[in-house]
């Protein structure tokens, strides 16, 4: 695959649209649909990085075509959040540095009074 397909891939299997992953990137849509009408040969260095490191994949594994895409970690794997998880990780970092304090002192808060899920063993039947 080459990198349009990759990013076409890691698109679909991760958010809603092209719109949608532009606006959480960081990236402007135009940006993203012009890559794919006029080429991409003319990306910057800090653009291909900062699109690798959101998307939580290697640098190498995007830029050539015979490798496959290759994730950084499981934290990197921005295609296995749900939506209500990107969602949520969007609403925080548009916070200001208070308002991202007092998000996870609710989130703890939450867990302290038991809103969590349950955790199943691995041998139940």
């Amino acid at each position: 695959m080459n990198f349009l397909e990759k990013l076409d891939y890691l698109i679909k299997n991760g958010w809603e649209d092209k719109k949608k992953f532009a606006e959480e990137c960081g990236i402007p849509y135009r940006t993203i649909v012009n890559w794919k009408n006029s080429g991409y040969k003319n990306m910057s260095v800090t653009t291909f990085r900062d699109l690798c490191h959101f998307l939580g994949v290697t640098m190498d594994s995007m830029a050539y075509d015979d490798k496959e895409i290759e994730y950084v970690s499981d934290i990197g794997k921005q295609n296995k959040l749900s939506m209500d998880e990107r969602k949520l990780l969007s609403d925080y970092k548009k916070l200001n540095e208070i308002g991202k304090a007092r998000l996870l002192e609710r989130s703890q808060m939450l867990i302290e009074h038991g809103y969590v899920e349950e955790k199943r063993e691995n041998n139940a039947v």
